[in-house]
């Protein structure tokens, strides 16, 4: 039987233990190991690091990133004639990289890998499994959810109204 892995990546800073506890809370009951990789400096993350273990998290660490040098600034004011929004010297987080790094922390076993940001909760997870177990069947390699970033909720906190949403993907890994 196929298992389902979750794959997030959190700086780990500010607001993100409330957060990670309140998508972890929404999630874990549907998925069968938790894999985070933090990214923000150790002196920062303790607090994250603690909801990760009260949810029994695997923890990775990584911080990519690029420094934007003078050829490259050069190359995009130039060649694109682009005026970017950084400066020579700043240091940009290297998103995919990051993403990239989390899920190589995933063993095999997990065959299906359902990523979700800090700041995410996931609504209607019992269903989960049932997508997992068609896509196991029909032998898919990947599933496409409907990803809500903005809406307006009624009283009772459920949908009225979707402001802006895109399909997500997960993929299974065999």
């Amino acid at each position: 039987m196929s298992k389902i892995a979750v794959s997030i990546i959190c700086l780990g800073t500010g607001e993100d233990a409330k957060n990670l506890r309140r998508c972890l809370t929404s999630i874990t009951p549907y998925i069968d190991g938790i894999f985070i990789t933090l990214s923000g400096s150790k002196k920062e993350i303790k607090e994250t690091e603690e909801v990760c273990r009260e949810f029994n998290a695997n923890i990775s660490y990584h911080n990519p990133t690029w420094t934007v040098t003078k050829e490259a600034y050069k190359w995009l004011t130039d060649y694109l004639e682009y005026k970017p929004h950084v400066q020579v010297g700043d240091k940009l987080f290297l998103f995919d990289e990051a993403r990239n790094y989390n899920f190589f922390q995933i063993p095999k076993e997990y065959e299906w890998i359902f990523w979700i940001d800090t700041d995410d909760v996931l609504v209607d997870g019992e269903n989960l499994w049932k997508l997992k177990e068609i896509g196991d069947q029909a032998n898919i390699d990947g599933i496409c959810l409907r990803y809500i970033y903005r809406a307006t909720l009624d009283e009772k906190g459920k949908i009225k109204e979707v402001l802006i949403e895109h399909l997500y993907l997960a993929r299974s890994l065999d």
